[in-house]
C-alpha cells in the first residue's frame, strides 16, 4: 500500500500523472522517475502539501506554469529530461532548496532565477548554459553549485555575492576571465574550474584559508597567485595540463600546505621546484609527469623540464605514488631509497641510473 504522505510510481510506464493521483492532495513526496511523461498537467498546482517532487528519466520537454504554485515545494529533481526552458514561474517557488537538473538541453534559467531566495543545492550539469541570468548574484543562500559540462563564457560582477557557496564546479566551459569579485566569496571549499581557458586566477580570493580541493587542470594558467601559499586546509591540489614555467609552486607554498595529500602538477614546462617540498609530509600523491598515456606519449614530450628533484623530496615518508616521467632527470637524490611508502614510481622516458634503489631506466 502506498503512504498516503508520499506517491510512489517509479518505472510504471505512464506518459502522464494518472488522474487518481490527484485526488491525494495531501501527498509531501510524489516520485515520478522512470517514465514516459511527457507532458506535466497544470494539475500540478492542486498538491498544496507537496514539498519534493521528482520525475528524473522521463521525456518532459516544458514544465507547466502552474509549477510555481506549488508553494511549499522544497526538492525538485528533474534529471535526465529533455527540457529546453523552464517557467518564470519556477522562480516564485520561495521554499525551493533543492533543484537537479541534469542531464537536460537548458540555453538559460529564468532571468529572475534569483528570487527562489531559499535555494541551497543546484545541480545544472550537462545542458548547454551559455550565460547566468543577472539576478544570480541574490543566491545568497546558495552552498552547491554545479554547471560542469555546458557552455558558459562569462560570469557577471554579481557572481561574487552568492557568500554562503561551499562547493563550486564550473568544469567544461569556455570561461576565458574571471570577474574580480570571485575573489570576494568567503566559504568556498571545493572548487573545480577545469577544462576552461582561463588565463589567471584572481589576484586576491578570501576562500583560500578554507579550501580543501582545488582543481584548475586543462586551462591556460601560467602563473599562480600568492594566495595559494595561505591555503593552510588544502588536501587535494591540481593544476595539471596549463601552461606553467620555471618554478612554479612558491616557496612558501610546503610549509603553510602542511595538510597537502594530492598534488597533481603533471603536463606544463616547470623546470624547477621548492627545495623545501619535503616539508608537505602528509603528502601521498606527486605528479610531475606527464599527462597522457604511455603508447600515446612515446613521440613528444608531454611531462615537464625537470632537470632534478630537490632532495628533501626523501622526506615524504608518506608518498605512496611518484610520476616523473617525460622529464630531463638523470638522476634522483642520494636517499631516494628513503621513501618507505612508495608504491608506484614512474619514471618512463628519463635516463637515469639509480644503483641505490636498483633501477635503470633509459631514454
Amino acid at each position: 500500500m502506498v503512504d498516503s504522505e508520499e506517491g510512489n510510481y517509479l518505472s510504471r510506464d505512464l506518459t502522464e500523472i494518472p488522474e487518481d493521483v490527484f485526488e491525494r492532495c495531501n501527498m509531501i513526496s510524489l516520485y515520478l522517475d522512470f517514465n514516459n511523461i511527457e507532458i506535466l498537467q497544470e494539475d500540478i498546482s492542486r498538491f498544496q502539501s507537496l514539498r519534493c517532487l521528482s520525475i528524473i528519466g522521463n521525456s518532459l520537454k516544458t514544465l507547466p506554469n502552474s509549477l510555481g504554485d506549488v508553494v511549499n515545494l522544497e526538492e525538485l529533481y528533474l534529471n535526465d529530461n529533455c527540457l529546453t526552458s523552464l517557467p518564470d514561474s519556477i522562480c516564485k517557488l520561495k521554499k525551493l532548496r533543492k533543484i537537479w537538473l541534469t542531464g537536460n538541453q537548458l540555453e538559460a534559467l529564468p532571468e529572475e532565477f534569483g528570487e527562489v531566495s531559499s535555494l541551497q543545492i543546484l545541480i545544472c550539469d550537462e545542458n548547454n548554459i551559455h550565460k547566468l541570468p543577472k539576478t544570480f548574484g541574490l543566491l545568497e543562500n546558495l552552498k552547491e553549485l554545479e554547471f560542469s559540462n555546458n557552455a558558459i563564457e562569462t560570469l557577471l560582477e554579481g557572481f561574487g555575492m552568492l557568500k554562503s557557496l561551499q562547493v563550486l564546479n564550473l568544469s567544461n566551459n569556455k570561461l576565458e576571465i574571471l570577474p574580480d569579485s570571485f575573489g570576494s566569496m568567503a566559504n568556498l571549499k571545493v572548487i573545480d574550474m577545469s577544462s576552461n581557458n582561463l588565463k589567471a586566477l584572481p589576484c586576491k580570493f578570501q576562500s583560500a584559508h578554507c579550501i580543501e580541493k582545488l582543481y584548475c587542470e586543462s586551462n591556460l594558467l601560467q602563473d599562480l597567485p600568492d594566495w595559494v601559499s595561505h591555503m593552510t586546509n588544502i588536501v587535494e591540489f591540481s593544476v595539471k595540463d596549463n601552461q606553467f614555467q620555471n618554478q612554479a609552486l612558491p616557496d612558501e607554498l610546503p610549509k603553510v600546505c602542511s595538510r597537502l595529500k594530492h598534488l597533481d602538477m603533471s603536463g606544463n614546462f616547470m623546470s624547477k621546484l621548492p627545495e623545501n617540498l619535503g616539508a608537505l609530509e602528509k603528502l601521498e600523491f606527486l605528479h610531475l609527469g606527464s599527462v597522457i598515456g604511455e603508447l600515446e606519449r612515446r613521440n613528444f614530450q608531454n611531462g615537464n623540464w625537470l632537470p632534478m628533484i630537490p632532495d628533501s623530496i626523501c622526506d615524504l615518508q608518506n608518498l605512496r605514488e611518484l610520476h616523473v616521467d617525460e622529464n630531463q632527470i638523470r638522476d634522483l637524490p642520494d636517499n631516494f631509497g628513503n621513501l618507505i611508502s612508495l608504491e608506484t614510481l614512474d619514471l618512463g622516458n628519463l635516463f637515469v641510473y639509480v644503483h641505490k634503489v636498483g633501477v635503470t631506466c633509459k631514454k
